[in-house]
Protein backbone atom coordinates (compact mmCIF):
# COMPACT_ATOMS: atom_id res chain seq x y z
CA UNK A 1 0.00 0.00 0.00
CA UNK A 2 1.31 3.49 -0.92
CA UNK A 3 0.15 6.29 1.35
CA UNK A 4 0.78 10.09 0.15
CA UNK A 5 -0.48 13.49 0.59
CA UNK A 6 -0.84 16.40 -1.94
CA UNK A 7 -0.73 19.95 -1.50
CA UNK A 8 -2.93 21.89 -3.43
CA UNK A 9 -3.40 25.45 -3.84
CA UNK A 10 -5.63 26.57 -6.49
CA UNK A 11 -7.61 29.69 -8.02
CA UNK A 12 -9.59 30.96 -5.05
CA UNK A 13 -12.59 32.26 -7.05
CA UNK A 14 -13.00 27.88 -7.73
CA UNK A 15 -12.34 26.19 -4.17
CA UNK A 16 -15.90 24.58 -4.45
CA UNK A 17 -15.25 23.06 -7.87
CA UNK A 18 -11.67 21.76 -7.36
CA UNK A 19 -13.52 20.32 -4.19
CA UNK A 20 -16.24 18.57 -5.92
CA UNK A 21 -13.76 17.42 -8.65
CA UNK A 22 -11.53 15.95 -5.75
CA UNK A 23 -14.48 13.69 -4.49
CA UNK A 24 -14.84 11.90 -7.30
CA UNK A 25 -11.76 10.58 -7.23
CA UNK A 26 -11.37 6.79 -6.34
CA UNK A 27 -8.17 6.75 -4.06
CA UNK A 28 -8.49 9.75 -2.18
CA UNK A 29 -9.38 8.55 1.15
CA UNK A 30 -9.62 12.24 2.80
CA UNK A 31 -9.50 16.08 1.98
CA UNK A 32 -8.86 18.82 4.21
CA UNK A 33 -9.08 22.65 3.53
CA UNK A 34 -6.63 24.64 5.01
CA UNK A 35 -5.52 28.07 5.40
CA UNK A 36 -2.21 29.53 4.42
CA UNK A 37 0.00 28.76 1.07
CA UNK A 38 -2.19 25.74 0.08
CA UNK A 39 -6.01 25.25 -0.01
CA UNK A 40 -5.99 21.21 0.34
CA UNK A 41 -4.32 18.79 1.49
CA UNK A 42 -5.64 14.96 -0.01
CA UNK A 43 -5.12 11.83 1.46
CA UNK A 44 -4.39 9.06 -1.47
CA UNK A 45 -3.94 5.83 -1.16
CA UNK A 46 -3.20 2.81 -3.93
CA UNK A 47 -2.30 -0.67 -3.96
CA UNK A 48 1.01 0.27 -5.51
CA UNK A 49 3.00 3.25 -7.02
CA UNK A 50 2.08 2.83 -10.20
CA UNK A 51 -1.97 3.54 -9.26
CA UNK A 52 -0.48 6.08 -7.04
CA UNK A 53 1.09 7.74 -9.86
CA UNK A 54 -1.76 7.43 -12.04
CA UNK A 55 -4.11 9.61 -9.38
CA UNK A 56 -1.69 12.13 -8.88
CA UNK A 57 -0.66 12.52 -13.02
CA UNK A 58 -3.85 11.70 -14.60
CA UNK A 59 -6.33 12.64 -12.37
CA UNK A 60 -5.72 15.67 -9.74
CA UNK A 61 -3.13 17.33 -11.66
CA UNK A 62 -6.11 17.55 -14.31
CA UNK A 63 -8.25 19.12 -12.99
CA UNK A 64 -9.39 22.62 -14.42
CA UNK A 65 -7.93 25.70 -12.06
CA UNK A 66 -5.01 24.13 -10.00
CA UNK A 67 -1.86 26.44 -9.70
CA UNK A 68 0.37 23.90 -8.33
CA UNK A 69 0.61 20.52 -6.87
CA UNK A 70 2.98 18.99 -4.16
CA UNK A 71 3.15 15.48 -3.38
CA UNK A 72 4.23 13.88 -0.13
CA UNK A 73 4.85 9.82 -0.05
CA UNK A 74 4.97 8.14 3.26
CA UNK A 75 8.05 6.59 4.04
CA UNK A 76 6.97 3.68 6.04
CA UNK A 77 6.90 0.44 4.15
CA UNK A 78 3.48 -0.86 5.67
CA UNK A 79 2.16 2.49 5.09
CA UNK A 80 1.35 3.02 8.56
CA UNK A 81 1.67 6.34 10.71
CA UNK A 82 4.62 5.90 13.59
Amino acid sequence: MVVGFILINCDSNYLDYVLDELKEIKGISEICNVFGTFDFVVKVEAKDIEIFTEIISFKIRRISKLKSTLMLIGANPDGEFL
